[in-house]
């Protein structure tokens, strides 16, 4: 197993063998928003996708251009030899040339998850199309006769001469690989450190082959239970106006996983995703760093700690495999609200418990991030 080396609070990223590259934590200046999902090309030039606005942004190597809108995750990818710029939109693959130029457009939707390569003959690999590789690989990217992607039971593998490997533990999201010759350069992030790797095919080669798990045996399916009477169906219960939540500003607590109460601790900013501050859901009781407020600005509600008077976000625009990390606050690269920090908060049922997501529309496919509890102070 090899060793990455940690970048502490970075998030997105990508190198090269050479060390040509850039983290969240060292893209150039002149952004006015945070960058999602951003690609490196060997030359240093990067393209991604504006966090407030959805547009592709794409630095030059001398300032920052916009080259208009995007639709998916990772939505920018550069070709490997021309260092065209391609952008994946709703009507299909716009082509920018290096000046940030539109000269070309292949028509057709690739998917919700984007671009994952460009071939040399200028095919687009999409993010759908690698998904994964069942029995073997979560999201992948294949450099030539080595495939590198997330690891099933977590971390990264990697097939080489057909021999799946295993690369490294811990959790790999937004997994970036690229290959000159035998030398490969990897990042990776778990949206709260940036992991960077550069290994060999000789390395690869060596590192130990993963063994499947051998599968349970599948019982015998229990004999039918005898079907009971149909329950009477209760009787409505009206719901109130607005769902029966206060609109105007009060203070709450929120509950997430395994029950607990968020915390924010003031002296932790720069420590969580986007550079805020990071949210521990570890508290059985409410005092002062447990305590929110929520408001309704508009059609959406709002969601701010009291204390730190930073406002609470959620990105589930990619699956993670620790929930909690769609969870963050502003005060880093976040410094407005926008879509992913505008809640829906609605009862279940009359009288009934409070939940907060946040909801998104990807071409007209409705999702939404985990929800969570809130209880009024």
């Amino acid at each position: 197993m090899l060793t990455p080396t940690t970048i502490p609070g970075a998030t997105y990223g990508e190198y090269w063998p050479d060390g040509t590259g850039a983290t969240s934590l060292t893209l150039p200046p002149g952004l006015t928003t945070a960058l999602l999902h951003f690609r490196v090309a060997a030359d240093g030039r990067i393209a991604g996708q504006a966090h407030q606005g959805g547009a592709a942004l794409y630095w030059n190597g001398a300032a920052w251009l916009t080259l208009g809108s995007s639709t998916g995750i990772s939505v920018c990818a550069f070709h490997p030899t021309s260092g065209q710029v391609y952008v994946s939109d709703a009507p299909g693959v716009y082509i920018h040339n290096r000046d940030g130029i539109n000269e070309a457009l292949v028509e057709g939707y690739i998917g919700s998850q984007g671009i994952r390569w460009v071939n040399p003959d200028g095919t687009v690999v999409s993010g759908d199309a690698t998904y994964g590789i069942p029995g073997q690989l979560g999201q992948y990217t294949t450099c030539g006769d080595v495939t590198i992607g997330q690891g099933l039971a977590g971390g990264v593998d990697a097939i080489v001469d057909g021999v799946l490997r295993h690369v490294c533990d811990g959790v790999a999201e937004f997994l970036r690989v690229n290959r000159v010759g035998d030398a490969f350069a990897l990042y990776w992030t778990d949206y709260a450190s940036g992991y960077r790797l550069n290994t060999t095919l000789a390395e690869l080669r060596a590192l130990p082959a993963v063994t499947p798990p051998t599968p349970e045996p599948v019982p015998p399916d229990p004999e039918p239970e005898p079907p009971q009477p149909e329950p009477e169906p209760p009787e409505p219960t009206p719901e109130p106006p607005d769902g029966g939540i206060d609109m105007t500003p009060q203070q709450i607590a929120i509950r997430g996983f395994a029950g607990q109460y968020a915390r924010i601790d003031p002296g932790e900013l720069g420590q969580g995703p986007f550079g805020g501050f990071p949210i521990h859901w570890d508290r059985e009781s409410v005092s002062e760093w447990e305590t929110f407020e929520l408001s309704k600005p508009d059609d959406k509600y709002q969601i701010k700690h009291c204390t730190t008077g930073v406002i609470l976000g959620a990105d589930a625009t990619s699956f993670s495999a620790d929930l909690t990390t769609q969870f963050y606050t502003s005060g880093g690269d976040v410094t407005e609200r926008g879509a992913y920090e505008s809640w829906t908060v609605f009862r279940l049922r009359a009288g009934g418990t409070i939940c907060a997501l946040i909801e998104y529309d990807q071409d007209g496919i409705v999702f939404c991030s985990a929800d969570l509890t809130v209880e009024e102070l």
